[in-house]
């Protein structure tokens, strides 16, 4: 895709980011290199909403720090890794061919030195087919990788981290890209201050349901085949290698656990207690 160079002037543009700035001539670059550690960037979070008005408004009066220049560079990209099952992607569908060539990586950059880093993966994407001797994955998604969110000294606890980083969610949304939040600043800030409007974008293993399917994975390839073909009898197919057998268990416990979570919701707009039985 051409590179696009898009103006945000304030925190509410990303509440209306389906809607696409027109685009303008892009500068093309590639990322610059990291020079401070992340955890110096965090901005306050005592900061009044007032104050981060003002801070929006004096900045895009004054200094126009708010306009951001997107560069990205470009390449092959590698095919995912398999999950810790040992179920991976297999390209029965020529899939790979569409996603092979493109962003590799990208800056977000500001006019007075601060910056977002991000690097652009593929991992497996939806549920793994479920074949008679094996399961593989058929389908990839793309990630943003956010690894890096820096803001000069001199010009911290403005709000100029929190703006990069909507940039780089309204990003996320043009391309049809998941975010995966390595930057500390990203993780341990602004999605604690931001949840409510970013967090569908994150990449399902970086949530705290994926990080349990993620361990429950390591724990059943340390079981022995005979002890898995015992859980998969509860739904009636106990045939298939080792990664088929986990990532089946995986699928049966992943809609018990929706269909729980579900139970649980309601439970509580009626105004019962969550274990109660009806």
């Amino acid at each position: 895709k051409t590179d696009d160079k898009y103006l945000h002037t304030s925190k509410e543009k990303f509440a209306r980011m389906k809607r696409k700035a027109p685009p303008e001539t892009l500068e093309e670059g590639p990322p610059q290199t990291a020079v401070s550690n992340e955890a110096d960037i965090k901005s306050s979070p005592n900061e009044t909403d007032s104050e981060k008005r003002n801070v929006s408004n004096t900045l895009t009066k004054d200094e126009n720090a708010s306009s951001f220049i997107r560069s990205f560079t470009y390449g092959v990209r590698s095919l995912p890794q398999a999950e810790a099952s040992g179920c991976g992607y297999e390209d029965v569908c020529s899939r790979y061919a569409q996603y092979k060539q493109g962003i590799v990586g990208g800056t977000v950059r500001g006019k007075h030195g601060e910056y977002l880093d991000f690097n652009v993966i593929l991992i497996n994407g939806g549920v793994p087919y479920d074949g008679e001797d094996k399961a593989y994955y058929v389908f990839l998604d793309e990630v943003m990788e956010i690894v890096e969110t820096f803001v000069p000294e001199a010009r911290r606890k403005r709000g100029l981290a929190s703006k990069l980083s909507f940039e780089a969610m309204n990003l996320a949304v043009e391309h049809g890209w998941q975010v995966r939040p390595t930057c500390t600043y990203t993780k341990d800030t602004f999605l604690k201050r931001e949840g409510a409007d970013c967090w569908h974008l994150i990449e399902f293993a970086c949530t705290e349901k994926g990080a349990e399917i993620k361990q429950r994975r390591v724990q059943l390839k340390n079981m022995a085949l005979s002890e898995l073909r015992k859980l998969c009898q509860r739904f009636g197919k106990s045939s298939g290698a080792k990664p088929a057998l986990i990532e089946r268990i995986v699928k049966y416990e992943l809609t018990s656990w929706t269909a729980q979570d579900e139970k649980r919701r309601r439970f509580k707009a009626i105004g019962g207690s969550v274990g109660t039985s009806s």
